[in-house]
């Protein structure tokens, strides 16, 4: 049984779809977390980090998330600025 043109068509759209959907999601979350939960960055860190994700939005953010510290570094960051230690 042969495979109808627009059935390929229609993967191909669905996968496009999916992907850039997915893309979309990371670049939103990637923006959110540099505005809103990166407290360490000053400001021009912070804008930094918008301008390459806005700008490279698949490298920058990927870019980002792989130089993010992970949640066990900023754990500890939360616990010794708490506790009056340095870190």
């Amino acid at each position: 049984m042969p495979i109808h043109p627009a059935g390929i068509l229609f993967l191909r759209t669905t996968v496009g779809v999916v992907l850039f959907v997915l893309i979309a999601v990371a670049w939103v979350l990637g923006l959110v977390d540099v505005l809103v939960k990166r407290s360490d960055l000053n400001r021009g860190q912070k804008a930094a980090w918008v301008l390459i994700i806005v700008l490279l939005p698949l490298i920058g953010t990927f870019a980002y998330f792989i130089r993010r510290p992970t949640l066990e570094d900023e754990r500890e960051k939360i616990i010794a600025s708490r506790t009056g230690r340095g870190y």
